[in-house]
């Protein structure tokens, strides 16, 4: 394991998540970084052995030609070496893509090539059965690295590959040849906030699904600021049983856990999740309303069933807990027989009930999804749970809104959360977009120095340099916009206006429309209409790349290109 005497770095230096996983690797090192239940049982990592784990499947997924800004999907349950695939792509700088591991075959090929993948990694045999069933339509992907491998035994392993053998063997090599270790972890350092930390796609719910960019630096400042809000901490612990493809699972498991050193405890399938919540017992919880709901229908079917002393003792010390559990839970004065009633309900039903359902030691727990019944609510939050709601968004990186602890109401999601602003436009539509909204107040206070010089600027040269750029601050804080006459002609009886140079698409438009516009394309063969219109494409975008550039540098003929003559 590395190590370093300087102690914790600065935490605006750990703006990756490959970062973080080092360092707490060297500061927690002994601490319990994952769990998993496998045939029953339990299998704990720490934090130097998930990041040596890392480490080892980065240098196999470098073997397969994965670097800066390729795409690797993660198809899967939530598994350790699921979220260790994440954290290996984004040690190389690549992008992973989480998709859903129910997702059928079509509907997974359609993000795969949406995002133009590299490599995947998978959980088993059925997510491979998909990749080989979509045959030619998923050629591109040069390798598929797989977590189990019940099944695969007679499979083709032309481009299969076993995770727990990359692992090993990358160890193995680590251990002949540390100079190949250092070389890896190396690449840590390269990671730059403005990275793509991941892309995740949206459910398609309100239209077709699409690939939301999350950079790295905003990812970890997110997940600092909300774990921060909660305290979370490395001896916290958290179920990781939602989506590994929704913001949500990102978020809340792996980005707090990153931040916070929170151990990730992952179940043994879907089916086990309410058994391991019991065994685990989290600190930090998160369901849909939905969830509770299910809960607290089984437990009052349960109760139909008990004793009639059970039942009485359960409904009377309910009614306790309703006069009076809020109230304590949000350290409100209370008289002191209602804190021994509730003190006794707590020992005789309260707390059985919790260590029940699972949720004995949790400290905090959300819900958020849809709307949540007031009676449901304030069932859960009168038991001594610290249930509380918020807003979110993928685009967002999920906090919109969250409620603080002493102030939550079943009628709210709380305020914005920290260092999130948020605007409602005149129709009502949540803009949500705090970066911008800061450029936009420093524009609005220092007109062109707020964006050219300053904290802006900084930002804007940093991602240009990322990216290979040759601007400098001098540039950048002598740039001044200049307004141009727009280009203006006319078609058919209509006034366009469009860009002029050093915009190429208005010159190319007007070429394309003087020379169509003498043909009379309603009394035309759709196969005459086309040719024509490719024609003309083919001769403007030819006049484009010899012609066309920026006025300040060379000359463009624009009069010549755009007339009627010319055409």
């Amino acid at each position: 394991m590395e190590t370093s005497g300087a102690g914790a770095r600065d935490a605006s230096r750990e703006n990756t998540f490959p970062k973080l996983l080092r360092a707490n690797a060297r500061m927690r090192g002994s601490r319990p970084a994952m769990r998993h239940k496998d045939r029953g049982i339990w299998r704990t990592w720490t934090w130097a052995e998930a990041y040596e784990n890392v480490l080892a499947l980065a240098h196999a997924f470098d073997a397969m030609g994965v670097g800066h800004g390729d795409r690797v999907a993660i198809v899967g349950g939530n598994r350790p070496l699921m979220y260790w695939s994440i954290s290996a792509a984004q040690m190389l700088r690549a992008i992973p893509v989480p998709v859903y591991a129910d997702a059928t075959p079509d509907e997974m090929a359609a993000v795969i090539e949406d995002a133009a993948v590299k490599i995947a990694a998978v959980q088993d045999q059925e997510q491979v059965d998909k990749f080989i069933g979509a045959g030619e339509r998923l050629s591109f992907v040069n390798f598929v690295a797989y977590d189990e491998d019940r099944g695969l035994e007679d499979y083709d392993h032309t481009r299969l590959r076993p995770m727990h053998k990359l692992i090993a063997d990358g160890k193995a090599l680590f251990a002949r040849e540390p100079a190949e270790r250092s070389r890896i972890a190396a690449k840590i350092e390269d990671g730059q906030g403005g990275d793509t930390s991941i892309m995740l796609y949206t459910s398609g719910t309100t239209g077709r699904s699409k690939g939301v960019i999350l950079s790295s630096e905003r990812s970890v400042a997110a997940a600092r600021d909300t774990a921060a809000f909660d305290r979370l901490n490395d001896h916290d612990e958290v179920l990781a049983y939602l989506p590994l493809a929704w913001v949500g699972d990102h978020y809340l498991n792996y980005a707090q856990a990153m931040v916070a050193g929170v151990c990730m405890a992952c179940p043994e399938s879907p089916d086990t999740v309410q058994q391991d919540l019991r065994e685990i017992g989290p600190t930090f919880y998160f369901a849909p309303p939905r969830v509770f709901e299910g809960l607290l229908t089984r437990v009052m079917i349960r109760m139909e069933d008990a004793g009639s002393f059970k039942r009485g003792m359960f409904h009377y010390f309910l009614g306790v807990a309703r006069q009076w559990g809020e109230k304590i839970l949000n350290r409100q004065s209370v008289p002191v027989l209602a804190r021994i009633k509730y003190a006794l309900g707590e020992l005789l039903v309260y707390g059985p009930l919790k260590n029940v359902l699972g949720f004995s030691r949790i400290r905090v727990a959300y819900t958020a999804g849809e709307a949540i019944g007031n009676d449901l609510f304030a069932f859960y939050r009168s038991l001594g749970l610290n249930l509380k709601q918020l807003y979110g968004q993928t685009e967002a990186f999920l906090y919109v809104t969250c409620q603080p602890d002493g102030a939550v109401r079943s009628d709210t999601v709380g305020p914005p959360a920290p260092n999130v602003t948020i605007r409602i436009s005149e129709d009502g539509e949540v803009l949500l977009q705090p970066d911008l909204a800061r450029t936009l107040e420093l524009l609005a206070e220092k007109g062109f120095d707020g964006f050219y010089r300053g904290p802006v600027a900084k930002k804007l040269l940093a991602g240009v340099k990322t990216e290979g750029g040759r601007w400098t601050a001098v540039e950048l804080a002598g740039y001044r916009v200049r307004e141009r006459e727009p280009l203006r002609f006319e078609y058919d009886g209509w006034n366009v206006i469009t860009a002029p140079p050093p915009s190429s698409g208005g010159v190319a438009l007007a070429q394309m429309m003087q020379m169509l516009e003498p043909w009379d394309l309603a009394k035309l063969s759709q196969t005459e209409r086309v040719h024509l219109t490719v024609e003309a494409m083919r001769r403007a975008f030819r006049d484009r790349t010899f012609y066309l550039g920026d006025p300040d540098f060379v000359h463009v003929p624009v009069p010549t290109l755009t007339s009627a003559d010319y055409a």
